[in-house]
């Protein structure tokens, strides 16, 4: 078994490399099929891949940038060096690699277009939210200051991170238009965006997947409602764990959902952080650490807004950053976020 599928690994792996390097095209997964079965073992020991030729993207002939190289790297690393031994339930890996000289990475994961997936813009429901809640904090406390963060090099706290030099020094350039309600807020925060990124790295720390929002969630139907599945690794960092409460908060809730159900939530976190052990960490600093984390939203928004990110992902992407800069104003707002900001 293990030696077929270490053949179909590598043929899997010559079939995208031999792509027409002149020509950049989409090789996302179109079908992943079992093409053979072993009676005792019910994964399939070979994938068919099938490539879309057709849909042609812009070419990559460019070298990528080291930005782009450092998240492609911890999506590789994610999958056999964390998920391993955690709870979080994530697609199986096929097949994963990265290729060190052209930085080209494939990854073949398990279907899980059968799930339920929200859209960003209709936000979770508060039985939706309380699911991921769940899954998030089991996972991070796992990792709450487990020496195992000091042996993975590769995973930096988030103020060493590549996040700092694309969503933290751009924020400074921002200069378009935001809510009324918050644009002194964020005047400051491009002064003390530098503040944000340290508070976000001092211990306890643990893993912060740091790009939780709905679209990167699977979902299980409501005969399964604690199916729960996440994908999307690049930003992964050390860091604070509420702040990935606070990217899942404030990008995927509708405002009134968020103000209903949040401290029950937030208790909810907590509650599965000491229920795992964890001990020295009390309530308010989690609070205080989550509205941080709200502060920090609102870097990553200018951030991208000062480089065009937004415009690159078409009408569809431009909307949901509109609705959460509205969401991100409500939060800010709500929990009286400036206040932590240095005078």
């Amino acid at each position: 078994m293990a030696d077929r599928n270490a053949a179909v690994c590598r043929n899997t792996w010559n079939k995208f490399d031999n792509i027409r390097r002149d020509r950049a095209y989409d090789v996302s997964t179109r079908t992943v099929e079992p093409i053979e079965s072993d009676s005792h073992d019910l994964r399939p020991s070979k994938l068919q891949v099938t490539h879309n030729t057709h849909r042609q993207v812009p070419s990559s002939r460019a070298k990528p940038s080291k930005v782009r190289i450092r998240g492609k790297c911890n999506e590789a690393r994610f999958y056999p060096d964390i998920v391993p031994h955690s709870k979080l339930r994530t697609p199986r890996v096929y097949y994963s690699a990265i290729d060190q000289r052209s930085y080209k990475f494939v990854l073949v994961l398990e279907d899980l277009t059968n799930r339920r997936i929200v859209d960003d813009i209709e936000g979770c429901s508060p039985e939706d939210a309380a699911t991921a809640v769940r899954n998030i904090a089991a996972f991070h406390a796992i990792w709450w200051s487990n020496p195992g963060l000091e042996w993975m090099d590769w995973l930096k706290p988030f103020d060493r991170s590549f996040s700092l030099e694309i969503l933290g020094k751009p924020a400074a350039k921002f200069a378009g238009p935001l809510p009324k309600v918050i644009r002194e807020i964020a005047q400051r925060v491009q002064i003390h965006y530098g503040h944000l990124f340290e508070m976000q790295s001092r211990p306890p720390l643990t893993i912060v997947l740091n790009d939780v929002k709905a679209h990167h969630m699977f979902f299980g139907t409501k005969s399964q409602a604690d199916e729960f599945a996440i994908v999307d690794f690049q930003l992964v960092v050390r860091g604070r764990g509420p702040l990935d409460l606070s990217r899942f908060f404030g990008s995927s809730l509708r405002p009134e959902i968020r103000r209903t159900h949040e401290l029950d939530l937030l208790h909810m976190y907590y509650d599965v952080l000491t229920d795992h052990g964890v001990t020295g960490y009390t309530f308010e600093t989690l609070f205080n650490d989550y509205r941080f984390g709200h502060l920090q939203n609102l870097v990553d928004l200018m951030a991208i807004e000062a480089q065009g990110l937004q415009e690159r992902g078409g009408p569809k992407l431009e909307q949901i950053q509109q609705e959460q800069i509205q969401r991100y104003a409500a939060a800010i707002v709500d929990l009286d976020c400036a206040e932590l900001l240095p005078v």
